[in-house]
């Protein structure tokens, strides 16, 4: 008997590890691919580049929704692994935890280090989603031997400003703006120009587009990954806590009882009278009702009361848009 536990015990952790890992994995593919799809499907052909005023806002709501993609197909997959032969699962998140869970994957995107405008497809005739650092320039001038030792450092550490790459064995001083469009009203104005690390491949396409013979001027990044790319599953935390607790205790069924005889004094006072176990099942719903995301992260309390602030009024919006017109706003302000 305490072998067969035993050999129990392991297929349960073994089935807990084999569900974690691959669910995991899954949320590890399906953010980058999202925001890699974004790219091809929808931002290039619209010609929508990281230099535009919007980038932010626009880049912003397409991480939004990978986060809250990858964080719905990772529970997904977690769930259909781990529910039993029932088909049931104590492991269900609400959809407050899906968007808060989407909603922290945001937030390590912007502490890696990512910017929303990176996410959107480059521009060659300006600075890209990969420009971070960047030197002085001389208009009009070629960059200086020192100057290309420098720029090929920008670009091991960065890549190509334009698409990303760096598995490149040169990289070219790129002026921004390009020299071909430094008119004599652009230098008589306050425009710096900058050098820029980019590759061979980019710096041709820039040559043809400034030129006019070619319009293949946006260029698209979706294979090159940084760490902020990377999907840290919060969802999953959540759905262990969940499955730790075990399903719902069942609520007692009702005794139905003959009701008791009345005076003709009574019906009033018996009518006002409240049962108090229909009030403690009432209680313990609501309790039930309001549990998930914030009671095993405490520090996003102030968050949730936002939130409810909010659902207070009429005709309001649910939490999703909620939480994406809140990045929206912050994005519109330049500071992310």
């Amino acid at each position: 008997h305490i072998i067969a536990m035993d050999t129990k015990a392991n297929g349960s952790t073994e089935s807990v590890g084999r569900a974690l890992f691959v669910s995991t994995a899954v949320g590890a593919v399906t953010f980058p691919s999202m925001l890699g799809l974004a790219q091809v499907s929808v931002f290039k052909p619209l010609k929508l580049a990281s230099h535009f005023l919007s980038s932010s806002l626009v880049g912003g709501v397409a991480v939004c929704g990978a986060s809250l993609l990858a964080t719905v197909a990772t529970v997904q997959v977690y769930e259909r692994l781990r529910a039993p032969r029932d088909g049931t699962s104590s492991a269900r998140l609400s959809n407050t935890d899906y968007v808060l869970s989407a909603g922290a994957s945001v937030v390590l995107f912007r502490a890696l280090g990512g910017r929303f405008s990176s996410v959107l497809p480059s521009n060659v005739l300006h600075p890209g989603a990969f420009a971070r650092e960047w030197i002085l320039a001389r208009i009009g001038q070629p960059a200086t031997e020192y100057e290309r030792r420098v720029i090929q450092e920008l670009g091991r550490r960065h890549g190509c400003h334009s698409c990303g790459r760096r598995n490149v064995s040169t990289f070219y001083s790129d002026h921004q703006p390009p020299n071909k469009l430094n008119t004599e009203k652009m230098r008589k104005s306050a425009i710096v120009s900058r050098f820029y690390p980019q590759c061979v491949r980019c710096s041709d396409n820039q040559g043809w587009c400034v030129v006019k013979t070619s319009t293949k001027d946006v260029v698209a990044h979706p294979f090159s990954l940084r760490l902020y790319h990377l999907f840290v599953p919060v969802s999953l935390g959540l759905a262990c806590c969940k499955e730790a607790r075990g399903p719902p205790s069942s609520v007692a069924p009702e005794r139905h009882t003959d009701p008791p005889q009345l005076t003709a004094a009574q019906p009033v006072a018996a009518a006002c009278q409240v049962d108090p176990t229909a009030s403690a099942q009432q209680s313990t719903s609501t309790q039930n009702l309001s549990t998930g995301f914030f009671d095993y992260f405490p520090l996003l309390i102030l968050w949730r009361k936002l939130v409810e602030f909010l659902d207070s009024f009429p005709n309001s919006l649910d939490t999703f848009h909620i939480t994406l017109w809140a990045f929206a706003v912050v994005a519109s302000l330049g500071t992310i």
